[in-house]
């Protein structure tokens, strides 16, 4: 585990580190991936917004304003999703 916090794995993520993509995959993967099971009742429909959420953190990690925590953006990119 990193002792970098989300900011600044956001940050390195958008210079194109996979390591910290992977940091954040790995503390906050099942977190979303509960939550959009309870959004969308469906298991593999849950999988797949948590894969596509990922997938736009990667795409769009430099678009991350720090007004939001990291977990309230990649939370409302999965709401947005389901």
């Amino acid at each position: 585990m990193s002792t970098l916090d989300d900011e600044q794995l956001i940050q390195k993520v958008a210079g194109g580190d996979a390591s910290a993509y992977r940091e954040l995959v790995l503390r906050h993967g099942a977190r979303l991936h509960h939550f959009a099971l309870r959004v969308t009742g469906s298991a593999a429909e849950a999988e797949d917004v948590v894969q596509e959420t990922f997938l736009r953190l990667w795409q769009r990690a430099r678009d991350y304003s720090p007004r939001a925590r990291v977990t309230t953006w990649l939370h409302r990119i999965a709401l947005n999703l389901c």
